[in-house]
């Protein structure tokens, strides 16, 4: 077993158990894998540009098959989370947190569901953050927001309007909750509904403005029943336009 494996395991001893998986545990799934890393990283305190353990220290300690191992490591690379360097070994990248979150929307990304799922699952998560953005907001933000829906209601005019011009003003309000966790998952969550938001912007970009200057309303008024019918009926008429 590996330095690094048998240094954690030492230091941890039974803290350990089910984070370093058992001999006898089946072979993991890929996504298995990764949140065995993960606990891995968290529980050692590892930083960016640490080693994580190799290939064949995963393969031995986890009990698994190289192509799960290969896979993961392949994954956690797409979206950010470890370099793999020559001379170096696989390390931790400096945007690694933001990466598992990236490995969730893969996860969401590759589920297969009705469209009333999406449109539940868009409410909820809108909801949530922009309720909690009316309560932590600015003044500054507040004037962004206001700039950001006179920007979009020209392009809508010109006809030039693009899912990144509505995405950006749900941005502004996530990022008002000044909440890092919540704004790395929206972040993350925001690519999910990219392409929807297109297809329902070249059908009808003024029912996207009217939405966006009744929600702005609501959240500067901090009325958290009119931001909730705001949002739910914004999604509805996204889902019908689908």
């Amino acid at each position: 077993m590996g330095f690094f494996i048998s240094k954690i395991i030492n230091k941890y001893g039974g803290k350990m158990k089910g984070i370093i998986a058992k001999k006898e545990k089946a072979k993991l799934l890929p996504m298995q894998v990764i949140e065995e890393l993960r606990q891995v990283i968290i529980t050692n305190k590892l930083k960016p540009g640490d080693t994580i353990p190799t290939e064949n220290e995963l393969i031995e300690s986890l009990n698994v098959s190289k192509s799960s191992v290969r896979e993961a490591i392949k994954m956690l690379e797409a979206v950010g989370v470890v370099e793999i360097k020559r001379g170096c070994g696989t390390i931790l990248s400096e945007s690694s947190s933001k990466g598992f979150v990236n490995v969730l929307f893969y996860q969401l990304l590759m589920q297969t569901g009705t469209k009333k799922e999406l449109a539940n699952f868009r409410k909820m998560i809108e909801i949530a953050y922009t309720e909690m953005a009316a309560l932590t907001i600015t003044a500054i933000e507040i004037e962004e927001l206001e700039k950001n829906l006179s920007e979009f209601e020209v392009k809508v005019l010109n006809k030039e309007i693009s899912s990144d011009d509505d995405i950006q003003f749900h941005r502004l309000i996530l990022r008002a909750t000044h909440n890092s966790f919540i704004i790395n998952l929206g972040e993350a969550i925001f690519s999910l509904f990219k392409e929807g938001i297109e297809k329902a912007l070249e059908k009808n970009a003024v029912h996207a403005l009217n939405d966006h200057r009744l929600i702005l309303k609501a959240v500067k008024n901090k009325n958290m029943e009119d931001i909730r019918k705001c949002i739910e009926n914004s999604v509805d008429t996204w889902i019908e336009l689908l």
